[in-house]
């Protein structure tokens, strides 16, 4: 192959991860204005997602990405959509690979929880095994992994004060930076670190 197509992993909604898309559609109008979709979208579901359910809306023109925790009983300070949200959308003008968000909900009464609506990017969804239809050569593998490492660079370059992030810090002494600095507080060989926006 000479690209690599982004086949969609959306599929019909769980019905215990059903909403009320009628309800969905009429805050959009409500909130949106005239960037509000006319017409109700075909909705489908991604897999995965344990923390968070993600689901894909088709409109004829544009589609969009519905975020929203699963229902039921959640504990305080999880699965916080307004973090997310926030977090996302402060780090769009830093780091091209950020959707842009659209909207954020937090009354429960239209869906049945928080949700928050972001443009879709298309690509492919890494997982432990790559799609059968996409069939890469060893040194294209090779290529794929270095330009994953390389986006997490960006993503750890982003400067948190620059980017009006420094409220999610505690301090210097935090676990991140402890878990980052040695001792002499230079990043240390070999250890893994993650950006986490929950999110």
């Amino acid at each position: 192959m000479n690209s690599v197509s982004a086949p969609s992993e959306a599929s019909s909604v769980r019905a215990e991860d059903a909403f009320d898309v009628a309800a969905l559609a009429a805050w959009l109008r409500a909130h949106l204005a005239d960037d509000s979709p006319s017409t109700l979208p075909a909705v489908r579901q991604f897999r995965g997602g344990a923390s968070n359910l993600t689901y894909l809306l088709e409109y004829p023109d544009r589609d969009l990405i519905l975020r929203r925790p699963p229902g039921g009983r959640r504990a305080e300070g999880a699965h916080d959509m307004a973090r997310e949200y926030r977090v996302q959308t402060a780090l769009r003008p830093h780091f091209d690979y950020a959707p842009a968000t659209v909207a954020l909900c937090e009354d429960e009464d239209v869906i049945g929880t928080p949700f928050y609506l972001m443009e879709r990017l298309d690509g492919l969804i890494s997982r432990k095994e790559l799609p059968p239809e996409v069939d890469l050569a060893p040194e294209r593998v090779r290529a794929l992994c270095v330009n994953a490492l390389d986006v997490l660079v960006q993503l750890h370059s982003v400067d948190p004060q620059a980017a009006g992030l420094t409220w999610m810090s505690k301090g210097p002494a935090t676990s991140a930076a402890k878990s980052l600095a040695g001792p002499t507080g230079t990043a240390r060989p070999g250890r893994g670190t993650s950006a986490r926006s929950r999110r």
